[in-house]
């Protein structure tokens, strides 16, 4: 009896021996997560095309935009935003031959008062991938096939604050070839990319949109002069919002008017397609003393105004060119400058070339 009350006690102890071994807390599926990879150069690229923008709004009119039938905006400061866009398919591999059709039918959803808004499909094939209706706000779904290529989704995901979760809050992609979760706060900045099989896989990227209430940007890019005396000539440049991503491509000619005034005009294109989104106007002028007071063509400023050609919407844009260390005779420049929506209740843009 006694030898069989030992043997009990020993089967006890290893018992809670082993217990003790085990966390005191489920293990987050945070830390289940597979490793991401980095992301090749010219997926980034396909990533930043379809990236929105902080206002919300679709990057680029050649994009499957979604009428969205959801009443929350960016503007809804009950709402915590996050803009995530996935990518999958033949992400790597596109001048490849199609292989074998994967489907890819899924659904994107949070365990959490949320809102999941889907603002435009990519790459969708009519007949073949759409989105599904769903019942909850939380979730959207999808129908997707691929074969040699890829699809995506671009969405804007609504988290309601101030609420306490028994389980943290998690944004889950769920397909049957792969599945991830992610908590937001790492959705906060994320790009990523995640091989399913030697042909397929999954690029994520996501950032969490802190609202302004005017859009607004830098500018970047080159004044060129046609020669020496600059009077007339090119200029480029990249437009990115207040987080640096993209969301124009400038270009446009300069010259001067009989009268001595400088003008330019030229046109605001999408960074995915070449398709032009905006006019682009105003008027330069150098203030370069090198030479003469006010007559040499190393240094100047611009001013302008730009107008979307599918929206009511128009703002203003201003900067300088050229760098008073390179040569006075410089051809090619650069450009710096910020734009700003017109927005009520805001101050315009100060400063005027022509003062």
């Amino acid at each position: 009896m006694k030898k069989s009350i030992i043997v009990l006690l020993g089967i006890a102890v290893a018992i809670f021996a082993g217990c003790s071994d085990q966390p005191t807390t489920p293990q987050s599926s945070h830390d289940t997560t597979p490793p991401a990879q980095s992301v090749p150069a010219d997926l980034q690229g396909r990533l930043n095309g379809y990236t929105i923008t902080e206002d919300g709004t679709v990057p680029d009119p050649s994009l499957e935009a979604v009428n969205s039938s959801f009443v929350q905006t960016v503007a809804d400061t009950g709402y915590d935003v996050y803009a995530v866009t996935f990518l999958w398919g033949s992400l790597l591999n596109a001048s490849q031959p199609p292989s074998i059709t994967t489907d890819w039918s899924g659904k994107l959803w949070a365990n959490a008062v949320a809102v999941v808004d889907v603002r435009y499909t990519i790459d969708f094939e009519p007949g073949e991938d759409s989105l599904v209706p769903v019942n909850t706000p939380s979730a959207a779904a999808w129908v997707s096939f691929t074969s040699g290529d890829a699809d995506g989704i671009s969405a804007l995901v609504f988290v309601k604050r101030g609420i306490e979760y028994f389980a943290q809050p998690m944004l889950t992609f769920e397909t049957t070839p792969f599945t991830i979760s992610f908590p937001f706060e790492r959705l906060e900045n994320l790009t990523a990319y995640f091989p399913v099989d030697n042909m397929n896989g999954v690029a994520v990227m996501a950032r969490k949109i802190y609202y302004h209430p005017c859009p607004a940007g830098l500018i970047k890019g080159e004044w060129i002069k046609e020669d020496i005396s600059g009077r007339r000539g090119t200029f480029s440049g990249v437009w990115v919002d207040r987080r640096g991503n993209p969301v124009g491509v400038m270009s446009g000619r300069f010259w001067t008017n009989e009268d001595g005034r400088g003008e330019f005009a030229g046109t605001l294109s999408g960074v995915r397609l070449d398709v032009v989104i905006a006019d682009l106007k105003g008027v330069w002028r150098y203030d370069d003393s090198r030479l003469c007071p006010i007559c040499g063509a190393g240094h100047g400023l611009f001013r302008g105004s730009f107008r979307y050609l599918m929206e009511n919407v128009s703002g203003e844009m201003m900067g300088e060119f050229g760098d008073l260390s390179l040569p006075a005779d410089q051809l090619r420049m650069p450009l710096i400058g910020v734009w700003r929506h017109h927005c009520p209740f805001t101050d315009a843009i100060h400063g005027n070339p022509d003062r």
